[in-house]
């Protein structure tokens, strides 16, 4: 299979069966804003999710990864069984930029295609990422937005944000570094609970939507918006 000159690798990792009808193809591009080279070696990993369910892990549907001969923005063409695809799902597909196991750089929101009016092509920005050990593990409990239940969030070392907001549960992901953080776009569930509830709920996901910084001050993680203003406070479950 050939792709692209503007490739010198393409492997795709995703199989499709024997009777399979003919693969379909997604093209894209996947850059970054900073104004770095890529490093020598780097190689993208692109991925068709199914992430239609908000309270499961997203599903890959395929994935392929790209030694770019070039620097960004970097195309591809990612191939998929287009029997996979139900018109009632919803389909994003993400970017990592990586160096050996090291992720440098990461997509964080949503790049919807195929269904629900988005076509096969897709345009990826990137954010750079860098250790998130101090976030991962716990499950941060917010503080300060309301006592009607409990809002919460986990971090994952894949990049992956999850947790509830008092009556529904998300899911999402997100990156860090050092100069910033940026939680992508959160799948949800649509349950009903009470108002209280559901207003808590509002103000716990506006603030998440905010989030441009953190820092863990006291065992408190904090998190901060573009005016670095806090927004939102939160504690480590303990038991």
């Amino acid at each position: 299979m050939s792709f692209s000159t503007s490739t010198a690798l393409a492997i795709l990792i995703a199989t499709f069966p024997l009777a399979a009808a003919e693969p379909a193809r997604l093209t894209g591009t996947a850059t970054y804003r900073e104004r770095i080279a890529l490093e020598p070696g780097a190689v993208l990993e692109v991925a068709l999710l199914d992430v239609s369910r908000a309270d499961a892990p997203s599903v890959t549907l395929s994935a392929m990864r790209i030694a770019p001969e070039t620097q960004v923005p970097i195309a591809f063409s990612l191939y998929y069984d287009p029997a996979l695809i139900q018109p009632e799902h919803t389909y994003s597909v993400s970017a990592k930029l990586l160096s050996g196991d090291r992720v440098l750089f990461r997509s964080v929101t949503l790049n919807p295609v195929l269904t629900r009016g988005a076509g096969e092509t897709v345009e990826i920005v990137m954010m750079r990422a860098t250790s998130t050990a101090a976030l991962v593990g716990p499950e941060w409990i917010a503080e300060g937005i309301g006592d009607a239940a409990e809002s919460y969030i986990r971090f994952t070392a894949q990049g992956r944000a999850e947790g509830s907001g008092g009556c529904n549960s998300f899911g999402g992901s997100y990156v860090a570094d050092s100069e910033a953080f940026a939680i992508g776009n959160l799948a949800s569930t649509l349950r009903a609970c009470a108002e209280p509830i559901m207003q808590q709920e509002g103000r716990f996901h506006q603030a998440l939507r905010q989030v441009r910084t953190y820092k863990i001050e006291n065992g408190l993680l904090v998190f901060y918006d573009e005016s670095a203003a806090a927004v939102l406070r939160l504690r480590p479950r303990t038991n």
